[in-house]
């Protein structure tokens, strides 16, 4: 199993868990976490990810 990581817009979390991502770390405390928070993923095959339309 391979686990992908990537940062998502705290806006575009919602999309990203129905799709499969789970939170790794909201990043708390610091100014990053403001904005974005650590997804992962981790299956056998490619990340999925929503498409980029969705994203503002």
């Amino acid at each position: 199993m391979i686990a992908w990581t990537r940062y998502v817009l705290q806006a575009m979390r919602p999309a990203d868990e129905a799709l499969g991502w789970v939170l790794s770390d909201d990043m708390a405390g610091t100014p990053h976490g403001h904005y974005a928070v650590l997804m992962l993923w981790a299956d056998d095959g490619e990340p999925v990810e929503p498409s980029k339309e969705a994203h503002p």
